[in-house]
């Protein structure tokens, strides 16, 4: 499963980067579970990456900040490893 690069721009109040990134990969691949996978797996923080002085905006964007967001695959993701009992 692939995220597309895309730029968004954010027309609401009170919106994080994790919050604009898990609406758009929701969005994109219509499941809730496949979206929270690719935050927890990096997405956000190749966001971050992608636009250098982005976190100077705070925990909260302001309405009409513009983020690029980077192409994205879940297999990017690390396995998740069992610390008890067997998979």
């Amino acid at each position: 499963m692939r995220l597309p690069a895309v730029t968004i721009t954010i027309n609401q109040l009170d919106v994080t980067v994790e919050q604009a990134a898990f609406e758009f990969a929701y969005a994109q691949l219509g499941d809730r579970h496949q979206a929270q996978k690719a935050i927890n797996g990096g997405y956000v923080r190749k966001i971050f990456e992608s636009n250098r002085g982005l976190a100077a905006f705070g925990m909260i964007l302001p309405p009409g900040t513009r983020i690029d967001l980077p192409e994205f695959s879940l297999s990017n993701q690390r396995p998740t490893q069992r610390l008890w009992g067997q998979a």
